[in-house]
């Protein structure tokens, strides 16, 4: 079984690689978040950025989402078929909703993209 931490090499870091995914990759949306995937065969692993904006709240409920996305993303990693670079940007309104629901969000969003086996 792989390991189900969450490397520095799975993030989006450099605002080039974030660009990227908004210029070339498919924009999946959902109640709650904005999802942007660009597949990649030359990447080791899926990566991923999360944007929280000041729209979203303040620091401690950015902090709060950034942290509850690392999660679900570092659980369902090994269930992810393609690789990809993937932004994940909350809307203000998943402020406000428990964390199953939001998993069940993004759950779908990546299934619809097919980065997800089903």
């Amino acid at each position: 079984m792989s390991s189900l931490r969450f490397t520095k090499r799975q993030r989006l870091r450099s605002r080039g690689e974030f660009l990227l995914v908004r210029q070339e990759g498919q924009l999946y949306r959902g109640r709650y978040f904005f999802v942007g995937i660009r597949p990649d065969d030359s990447l080791p692993s899926v990566r991923v950025g999360i944007v929280t904006g000041r729209k979203y709240g303040n620091a401690v409920e950015r902090a709060k989402i950034r942290r509850l996305v690392r999660e679900l993303f570092r659980l369902s990693q090994m269930h992810f078929i393609l690789k990809a670079d993937m932004v994940i940007v909350p809307k203000p309104n998943a402020r406000k909703i428990t964390s199953p629901v939001l998993r069940e969000e993004l759950i779908k969003l990546w299934s619809q993209s097919g980065i997800l086996k089903k």
